[in-house]
């Protein structure tokens, strides 16, 4: 996923079983969803874009531990 100055970003796709790993990692650390790019992949699979602010997750892993 990628790493900004404000914005932590995940990016995963249905298609792989990678991707879906990192999709579920994503969610479990409290990563918002914040939309689909259909048919990325090839025309077959569907991305999903997580997004969360750094704050929002140091509170997350925080309360988390």
């Amino acid at each position: 996923y990628i790493l900004t100055n404000t914005t932590v970003q995940c990016v995963t796709s249905f298609a792989a079983r990678k991707f879906r790993h990192g999709q579920m990692y994503c969610a479990m650390i409290g990563l918002k969803r914040v939309g689909t790019i259909k048919k990325y992949f090839k025309g077959v699979d569907d991305v999903t874009f997580y997004s969360a602010t750094r704050e929002e997750l140091i509170d997350f892993l925080n309360h988390g531990r």
